[in-house]
C-alpha cells in the first residue's frame, strides 16, 4: 500500500509540474533582445558561450554534434546586434506572433521547387526588421530580424 502512495504522490506531483511556456522560448527572448540594441557581449550572456564564430558574428547549433543551425547573429563595426536569425516550427511562429504583436504584412505565394509546387508563406513587420519565410525542405519558418 505505501509504493502505491507513494507512486500515486509521484505521478500526482509529476503532472502539476509547470512546463516551459511560449515566453521561456528562445525565439521570444531573440525579439525582446532585439528591442533594446545588444552588443556582442549581451547576446552571449543571454544564449551562452556553446557558440561557434562565423565572420562578424556567433552561430548556435542544437547540439555540439549536428551540422544544422539553431540561430546566427551578427554584428556590426561597433559590435552591436545588426542581424539575426532563427529556424522554428509553424507552432512556435504562432505563438511568437501571438506574445509579441506586430502588424504582420503577410503573403503565401506557389513556388516550383525541384519538380513540385509548393506553397511559400511569408512575412514581414516593418515596424521593427522582423520577417519570417517558409523553408518546405526543412519543414521550418526561418524568422530573421535586420537593421
Amino acid at each position: 500500500m505505501m509504493k502505491f502512495t507513494f507512486g500515486l504522490l509521484f505521478f500526482i506531483s509529476a503532472c502539476t509540474i509547470p512546463t516551459a511556456t511560449p515566453k521561456d522560448k528562445k525565439y521570444v527572448q531573440m525579439y525582446d533582445l532585439w528591442k533594446l540594441n545588444p552588443s556582442r557581449e549581451d547576446v552571449l550572456n543571454a544564449f551562452g558561450t556553446t557558440f561557434e564564430a562565423k565572420g562578424d558574428g556567433v552561430i548556435y547549433r542544437p547540439s555540439q554534434h549536428k551540422s544544422s543551425i539553431d540561430s546566427g547573429h551578427f554584428f556590426g563595426p561597433t559590435g552591436l546586434l545588426e542581424e539575426q536569425f532563427i529556424l522554428i516550427s509553424k507552432t512556435d511562429l504562432e505563438n511568437l506572433k501571438q506574445q509579441r504583436p506586430c502588424p504582420w504584412r503577410e503573403k503565401s505565394e506557389m513556388k516550383s521547387i525541384g519538380h513540385s509546387v509548393q506553397v511559400i508563406e511569408s512575412g514581414v513587420c516593418a515596424s521593427i526588421g522582423i520577417s519570417y519565410e517558409y523553408f518546405p525542405s526543412m519543414l521550418l519558418y526561418e524568422v530573421r530580424w535586420k537593421k
